[in-house]
């Protein structure tokens, strides 16, 4: 039996994804409407449960129910959902640990929903943060060129359709469509970089700079350009010499 085409959302609860999850789903509800096929397309929301807070449950328990909601309102949405263990240790990045386990756990179940497609709700600001934070690590064109739009691993294609859009954008989308959301008390965590930065540098940055969310957003835009041919450079120059792509002999 042939699947029934599948488009995934990387869905938290948070106020990005929420937003992110509800017009992908308004927009395949309509899409069904228009071609007249009542079960033509379906919306899978990928909820990781990392365990790192004690309110890991009560917002797997608000992804549930707001997708129930949603589904039964008619709209074509259902929650998969998976735990991850997180290594914690010494040495190791909560931050980078975390991303590593969500990421391979929302491969996994976009692979098992039948999705080649897997929208992430990253937005303008988080693209500029992304850049300033790469730059402070010391990062070459590949680290600031910050995350990429649109990205193929392993039979699935990561999509992120919001980075040109401001948050105020999204913020807005929530008040008219009167959608709840969670908040992520880890947020206001100043251990991690992305926190220290959003709360103690970017409100002074953008107070001097008005426009620095655009124009960094921007400047990443155009390093992933570079990065293209670079790469391409890279692969020629390697394949010349007889090295393999990795650069190791």
């Amino acid at each position: 039996m042939l699947r029934q085409p599948c488009v995934a959302v990387a869905y938290s609860g948070g106020r990005d994804s929420t937003a992110l999850l509800h017009a992908v789903a308004c927009a395949a509800q309509a899409a069904r409407t228009a071609e007249g096929q009542g079960d033509a397309l379906h919306v899978v929301a990928l909820h990781v449960h990392h365990g790192l807070s004690p309110q890991a449950d009560a917002w797997l328990d608000h992804a549930r129910a707001t997708c129930e909601a949603w589904a039964a309102q008619g709209l074509p949405v259902r929650l998969l959902w998976r735990r991850v263990q997180v290594p914690q240790g010494p040495g190791l990045s909560v931050e980078a640990e975390a991303r590593t386990c969500r990421h391979a756990a929302l491969h996994e179940m976009a692979v098992q929903a039948g999705a080649d497609l897997l929208l992430l709700a990253h937005h303008r600001r988080d693209q500029a943060e992304t850049l300033l934070l790469q730059a402070l690590r010391g990062a070459g064109v590949a680290g600031l060129s910050a995350m990429p739009r649109q990205d193929w691993r392993a039979g699935v294609l990561w999509v992120r359709p919001w980075l040109d859009h401001p948050r105020e954008a999204i913020e807005a989308y929530i008040a008219q469509h009167g959608l709840r959301h969670i908040d992520d008390d880890s947020n206001g965590d100043p251990r991690f970089a992305r926190n220290r930065l959003r709360l103690q540098v970017w409100p002074g940055l953008q107070a001097a700079f008005p426009q620095a969310e655009a124009t960094l957003a921007a400047s990443a835009d155009r390093l992933a350009d570079a990065l293209v041919p670079l790469r391409r450079w890279q692969e020629a120059a390697l394949a010349e010499l007889g090295w393999p792509e990795d650069g190791t002999s």
